[in-house]
Parts: structure tokens; C-alpha cells; sequence
């Protein structure tokens, strides 16, 4: 039933996917991972509160439930709940060091709490955790570019396309940061490189849009 509940879930069917974890949870109510596709499942229908107290119930049956915690505490963060959202990126952190969504969602928390400078050692460590992680390098580009550090924000964005041609943030938020310079032609450039890696995603279009209308 947890294999059939993940199953419903991908194909979007939330009804069918709830009731087959419930079925789940009758039979495995200890397993953490049959709360964790419950809480998903909750929060894919904005069912915010039940999803918090489902995740909640995943981590205190399994407490290295790194995958759990994250989702917790971005949920928590979303709703403003500060501490709680900080507390259980701190744990996801201690539990998988070397996985940068933990140190990214940190340091969002802290740049939400107005903490830029502890914001910024966050996003450096998902950096150095993982070098390969485009998102990470994005979030450290965004972080820098927030300080006024224009070059060393470029460089992090170039970091972030080498390592992952695909993901199309990195690709956008530096073509937005040439806009901005009125460096018309390097973000055109960009935008059609977003364009290229992903075609079927609508951010290289929506920027160049905005670049024709700047110019």
C-alpha cells in the first residue's frame, strides 16, 4: 500500500493516493515513511496544518528522517514559524551534512529572520558540500548579488550552469542581473541559453519578454 500511495501521488491522484497510505498505516503504523507520504500528500492538497503534523509524527518514529525534516521545515518557514523552521533545518543539517537542500533552506530561514551574514555561511557550506549542486550556487549567486557583489554573483551563476546545463534559474536570475546592467546582448545571450536546456519551461521566454521591453 505505501508503494501504491507513492504511485497514486505521482500520477496526481491525491484522493486515491491518501487512501491507500491510511491503509498503509493500518498495517504499518510504525514506519515513518507511510507518514511522510501522508504529510506530501496533505500539503500537495494545502492541507497545511495536518501536513505539519504528519511530518511531525515521521520524524519522531525515525529521527534521521533528513528527507522529512526538510519538508517540515520549509513548510514551517512558509507559514512563518520561524524557530520551528529553524530548528529542524539545524537537525536535517547535522543529520546529512553533505546535502545541500538543508544548508540552502538555513539559510533562506535566516535570511527571512534578516540574519544576511549567517544567511551567507549557509549557502557557502551547501557550495562547498556539494559542488555539483546548481541550486546551491544559485543561492549563494542570489545571496551575493543582495550584498551588491556583482562579479562574485556572476561567477557563481556561470558556476551553476557549468555543473547543470539544465537548471534554468541559474540561467534566468543571471540574465536578469545583465538586464539590469543594461548589458542587453549578454542577457539575451542567456535568456536564449535557457531557452535551449529547457525549452518547455517558460522563465527563458518570460525574461526575454522583459528584456524587450527594458530596451
Amino acid at each position: 500500500w505505501l508503494s501504491l500511495g507513492s504511485a497514486y501521488r505521482t500520477w496526481n491522484q491525491m484522493d486515491e493516493a491518501e487512501q491507500s497510505y491510511e491503509r498503509a498505516k493500518a498495517l504499518e503504523a510504525g514506519n515513518a515513511l507511510v507518514y511522510q507520504g501522508l504529510a506530501d500528500t496533505y500539503r500537495a492538497q494545502g492541507r497545511n496544518q495536518e501536513a505539519v503534523a504528519a511530518y511531525d509524527q515521521a520524524v519522531a518514529l525515525d529521527h534521521g528522517q533528513a528527507d522529512a525534516l526538510l519538508s517540515l521545515a520549509s513548510l514551517q518557514l512558509q507559514q512563518g514559524s520561524w524557530p520551528d523552521a529553524l530548528a529542524a533545518f539545524q537537525l536535517a543539517v547535522q543529520i546529512e551534512p553533505a546535502y545541500p537542500t538543508g544548508h540552502i533552506g538555513l539559510g533562506d530561514a535566516y535570511r527571512a529572520r534578516g540574519q544576511p551574514d549567517l544567511a551567507l555561511a549557509e549557502y557557502q557550506a551547501a557550495a562547498q558540500a556539494n559542488p555539483g549542486s546548481a541550486e546551491a550556487w544559485t543561492a549563494l549567486a542570489d545571496e551575493t548579488l543582495l550584498r551588491g557583489d556583482v562579479q562574485t554573483a556572476n561567477v557563481a551563476y556561470e558556476r551553476a550552469q557549468h555543473v547543470e546545463p539544465a537548471y534554468i534559474q541559474s540561467y534566468t536570475n543571471l540574465g536578469n542581473l545583465y538586464r539590469a546592467l543594461a548589458q542587453w546582448d549578454k542577457a539575451e545571450a542567456v535568456y536564449q541559453e535557457a531557452i535551449a536546456a529547457n525549452a518547455g519551461d517558460c522563465a527563458g521566454y518570460t525574461g526575454m519578454a522583459a528584456l524587450k521591453r527594458a530596451q
